[in-house]
């Protein structure tokens, strides 16, 4: 843990054990400067402050000993949203979220939270202004989409929200805030409206078989798995003749489909845990899928 002491000229030694080194602890040391007239209490926050950012340089192998560099030291004392993002966080999240999400937080970072929060430093961002963000949303004129000028849904704005809050709690495990002011903050949100789910009648059910009679196995079996099994979309994109027990007669969820822009169809995981499962279908739904089995084979 770090440690610090005030000289006679104003200025801190900071210092950092930073192992063992010859059967010795190995002590890196460091100045700090605080800001020109600041209070008494404030320059007490900007030292404890730089002793966490300074202690996190020294573990990770970005500070070097004996260099003399007061914009180093000014990077550890006020490291901004832009600089954390693009050196740290993108590398800290790759692996936990789908392709698709993180191509999600990816866009929400570069298109808005850096053009307009990029320059702040972390130490210095608050509650204030992911409600600034969150009112911003809100407002007619959010879109990228110029020609709609109707307010986001309230669900969409706390996706983007919780982007942001996701950068400042890893600020935090990093140790590049002393505190995650997000957490727990009292955020005023758009109150999200429950829509009521608008299902199928049975004469849209009976219209939908009839229409469908004609189009050739793998369409019918493609809707027909959807409408009659309840999967998402993805899911029957993704299903391969491995995941059908025709013996059983039930389909194994395990996967699902994606594809980013210009590239090319790829599968992942399920959306979560819950939704590796398997369901079961009919004497005519088996039918459908041994005919498209067959008409496959023969395309081949």
């Amino acid at each position: 843990m770090a440690y610090s002491y005030k000289r006679k000229n104003g200025t801190y030694c900071v210092r950092v054990s930073n192992g063992m080194k010859d059967g010795k602890p190995n002590l890196v040391s460091t100045t700090f400067r605080p800001t020109p007239g600041c209070t008494k209490i404030n320059e007490i926050k900007e030292v404890k402050q730089f002793a966490i950012l300074f202690e996190n340089a020294v573990r990770e192998g970005t500070f070097i000993p004996g260099r003399k560099n007061n914009d180093e030291h000014e990077k550890m004392k006020g490291i901004t949203l832009e600089v954390f993002v693009n050196r740290y966080y993108f590398d800290r999240i790759e692996k936990k979220f789908s392709p698709n999400t993180l191509q999600f937080y990816q866009r929400t970072v570069n298109q808005m939270l850096i053009p307009s929060f990029g320059q702040v430093r972390l130490m210095d961002i608050t509650a204030k202004h992911l409600q600034s963000f969150v009112d911003y949303l809100s407002a007619s004129g959010a879109r990228a989409d110029q020609t709609n000028n109707s307010p986001l849904r309230a669900a969409t704005i706390r996706r983007y929200a919780t982007v942001f809050s996701s950068i400042m709690r890893e600020a935090h495990r990093m140790s590049f805030t002393e505190e995650n002011k997000l957490r727990n903050a009292d955020i005023e949100y758009p109150k999200i409206e429950k829509n009521t789910l608008n299902v199928y009648t049975k004469e849209e059910v009976k219209n939908f078989f009839e229409k469908l009679q004609n189009e050739s196995p793998k369409y019918r079996a493609l809707l027909f798995s959807s409408l009659l099994l309840g999967l998402r979309r993805a899911e029957v994109v993704a299903l391969t003749w491995d995941d059908i027990d025709f013996e059983n007669q039930c389909i194994r969820i395990n996967k699902s489909a994606y594809k980013l822009p210009k590239k090319s169809q790829n599968l992942k995981s399920t959306k979560s845990s819950c939704s590796n499962r398997t369901v079961f279908f009919s004497d005519s739904l088996k039918s459908l899928l041994i005919e498209w089995r067959t008409a496959q084979n023969i395309e081949k």
